[in-house]
């Protein structure tokens, strides 16, 4: 299901790669990077309280420092306006 989100993705087909993410994390529910895809594409369809959740989950869950989760992220805090 990652793998098919991934390839959505790149499609531009936001909501099917989305509900493909979902069904990934029912398999693999602390899995960083289908958290981090998840983000992205929530972040990719304007989304920008979702993609927070995802990517935080995402960050959480990598062991050490996960960079790219990171540095969308805060792009998704600055365009959902969340300076808190």
């Amino acid at each position: 299901y990652n793998n098919r989100g991934i390839a959505l993705s790149k499609q531009l087909r936001w909501d099917d790669a989305v509900e493909d993410f979902r069904e990934a994390l029912r398999w693999a529910p602390n899995d960083p990077e289908i958290h981090k895809n998840l983000g992205i594409a929530y972040y990719r369809m304007g989304r920008w309280n979702d993609a927070v959740a995802a990517l935080l989950k995402a960050v959480e869950t990598h062991p050490g420092d996960y960079l790219e989760a990171i540095y969308m992220l805060v792009w998704a805090l600055i365009n959902g306006h969340r300076m808190d």
